[in-house]
């Protein structure tokens, strides 16, 4: 007899459970027997019903022949009937109870194949997350590379190129003492220190960036600190341009507003901020630098310029690494695109925003928050 079509039973490893899902037990209101605890067989191959039902058929065929059949022959035929059933049952239990174990046996190992398979999918997945998490890092990293020494290639040939000619100059005047021109030295030395100041900047930007994305390096340390100082300091760095060119300073600051945050790097945010507005401002026109509480975001400083704005489709990108607008580079063809991207990453630090308004060829207003600034 075939033992095929196994079905899932409930709780396995318990031993003492008695098989209350069986057909017999649910449809002809039989007691569950303990044997059937471990049977997994659907109705059809069933063989305890196969034995019940052929014993039953046995019974009632010799039942009724001792009806019909008068005589010692009917009961010798009934009495036999009844020790084949006797002993069929024996061997049929003993048979069966084999049959029915494997199959219990087998389940189980299959319900045991079927947790390793899924634990062992499991942990595949969780590698498998963690390599390709490590190996986007990696990618990730080498892009950052890759960025750095495009970068580096290309915006420190100016200045290197710069200090070694105007070098040169100053190296040919002084063997030729007919040349000899206090005017022209002291030129030449102005553009091999701007050239030398281009290249301190772009190692500041390029270190701060990878200490931003690499190592973890770049932390806060908030200080109390007195803002319109910090202002005030920035633009003294830039009152050479700021003169050259005549603009007009507004600085709103209150003298007494404090904030709790890191010195030296909003000290770096202002700076940002300050230096494009007087860079890219035309001769004459205001900078408005100003602050106001707002209750959702805190303080909100801006800088606000009347000078060449951004294109409209060009502002989400301008907070990016590496990318300028397309009117400052024909404006400033030397600068590397970072300071944004740090002004950012600085000001995300202490918890604020940054964002701009502009129009082109009307100016801009660029804006950072500091929620936390009161300590």
């Amino acid at each position: 007899m075939t033992t095929t079509s196994l079905v899932q039973t409930n709780n396995l490893d318990d031993e003492n459970r008695l098989n209350t899902n069986c057909w017999l037990v649910n449809n002809l209101g039989h007691s569950p027997y303990k044997r059937c605890q471990h049977c997994t067989f659907r109705f059809h191959n069933c063989l305890f019903l196969h034995y019940q039902l052929i014993s039953a058929g046995l019974i009632l065929f010799s039942l009724g022949a001792v009806f019909i059949f008068e005589g010692k022959v009917s009961i010798v035929i009934a009495s036999i009937i009844f020790s084949i059933i006797t002993v069929f049952g024996y061997f049929f239990n003993k048979s069966t109870e084999s049959i029915v174990e494997a199959n219990f046996s087998q389940a189980k190992s299959n319900k045991a194949l079927e947790d390793l398979t899924k634990n062992l999918n499991k942990k595949v997945a969780e590698q498998t997350k963690d390599i390709t998490a490590k190996a986007n890092r990696l990618q990730e990293l080498l892009n950052i590379s890759t960025e750095f020494v495009s970068i580096v290639s290309h915006q420190m040939r100016t200045p290197l190129t710069g200090i070694r000619w105007f070098t040169e100059l100053l190296i040919e005047d002084s063997k030729n003492p007919a040349k000899q021109d206090g005017e022209h030295k002291l030129d030449f030395l102005q553009q091999i220190y701007d050239s030398n100041k281009r290249m301190i900047q772009l190692v500041d930007d390029l270190l701060n960036v990878s200490h931003i994305e690499t190592d973890g390096k770049f932390k806060i340390n908030k200080e109390t600190l007195k803002v319109k100082a910090v202002v005030e300091e920035v633009l003294k760095d830039n009152i050479t341009l700021i003169d050259a060119k005549k603009l007009i300073i507004v600085n709103g600051i209150p003298d007494d507003l404090s904030a709790f945050a890191d010195n030296e790097k909003i000290k770096q945010v202002w700076s940002n901020f300050i230096s494009n507005a007087t860079k890219y401002s035309p001769n004459g026109t205001t900078v408005t630098i100003s602050e106001e509480n707002d209750p959702k975001k805190g303080l909100v400083f801006s800088v606000k310029d009347q000078g060449i704005g951004i294109p409209k489709d060009q502002r989400a990108r301008l907070f990016e690494k590496f990318f300028r607008a397309n009117n400052a580079v024909l404006q400033d063809p030397n600068g590397n695109g970072l300071g944004l991207y740090i002004v950012k990453k600085i000001v995300e630090m202490h918890g604020g925003k940054v964002w701009v308004d502009s129009e082109e060829g009307k100016g801009s207003t660029f804006y950072f928050s500091l929620p936390d600034t009161k300590k």
